[in-house]
C-alpha cells in the first residue's frame, strides 16, 4: 500500500533502476554473500559473450550492470558456511534440469554459437556450416558415448 501512495502523490526520492535495487539488497546483506555470480539463459539464442560469463562470480557491488535480463541474471553468491548442504544444484534450461555450472549442455551451446556467430563469406557459407555442424556433432557424441 505504502509503495502505491508513494507513486500515486509522488515521492522525493529518485527511482532507482532495477540493478540499483539489487545492489542496495546485495550490499545489505554482504556478511553473508560472497558475491554475486552471473547465471545465463541457457538457450540456443543466448549470444556467446553471456554464454561464457556463464558463472562468473563478482565481489558485491562490482558486478556490472545487465545489458539485458533476456540472457541472463545475476545471483547472489551465498558464502559456503551459510549454504545449506543437500539442496539441489540444478538449473532449468528448456531441455530439462542440468548442473548449475552448465554440465554438457554449455559446451554445447558455445559451440553452437561460435558457429552461428563466426562471420563466413556467403559463397562458402553452407560449406562451412556444414562442417561447422559436423564437428560439434563429433565432439558432442565423444562427450555422450
Amino acid at each position: 500500500m505504502r509503495g502505491f501512495l508513494k507513486r500515486f502523490f509522488g515521492s522525493n526520492e529518485p527511482e532507482l533502476r532495477p540493478h540499483q535495487h539489487r545492489q542496495k539488497t546485495y550490499e545489505a546483506n554482504a556478511d553473508v554473500l560472497a558475491g554475486e555470480r552471473f547465471s545465463a539463459t541457457l538457450n540456443l539464442s543466448t549470444p556467446l559473450k553471456y554464454l561464457e560469463m556463464h558463472g562468473t562470480v563478482f565481489p558485491v557491488g562490482e558486478a556490472p550492470e545487465p545489458e539485458s535480463l533476456e540472457y541472463g541474471v545475476w545471483l547472489p553468491e551465498i558464502k559456503s558456511e551459510y549454504r545449506i548442504p543437500g539442496l539441489s544444484d540444478e538449473m532449468a534450461s528448456p531441455f530439462g534440469p542440468v548442473p548449475s555450472d552448465g554440465g554438457d549442455l554449455l559446451p554445447l551451446l558455445k559451440a553452437v554459437r561460435r558457429i552461428v556467430e563466426q562471420p563466413v563469406e556467403p559463397s562458402r557459407a553452407l560449406l562451412v556450416a556444414k562442417q561447422r555442424v559436423d564437428l560439434v556433432m563429433q565432439r558432442f557424441r565423444g562427450r555422450v558415448e
